[in-house]
């Protein structure tokens, strides 16, 4: 049983709040919402699978153009700057 049924909510952010539910009890509120997120999701994905490819080649993307840039700036930036410092 949760205890947010019976209007009793535990939130670790707030200063004095209790936990009045068995150990474990926060951790396993949010995977029950995680898994209930993450269901829905797939749910909504199956309804638009052109959204879904649309969203995931988006963020594979953006993923991988920023780990390149990055890999660049890196090779080209701050390694000669640790070489002339070091030398």
């Amino acid at each position: 049983m949760l205890l947010s049924r019976t209007g009793a909510h535990y939130n670790p952010l707030v200063v004095g709040a209790r936990n009045t539910g068995p150990p474990g009890f926060v951790i396993s509120e949010i995977m029950l919402n995680l898994s209930g997120d993450v269901s829905y999701a797939i749910r909504q994905f199956r309804h638009s699978p052109v959204f879904a490819l649309t969203a995931i080649v988006t963020l594979a993307l953006g993923i991988g153009g920023t780990t390149a840039i990055f890999s660049l700036m890196h090779d080209v930036m701050l390694r000669s700057l640790l070489k002339n410092t070091i030398s």
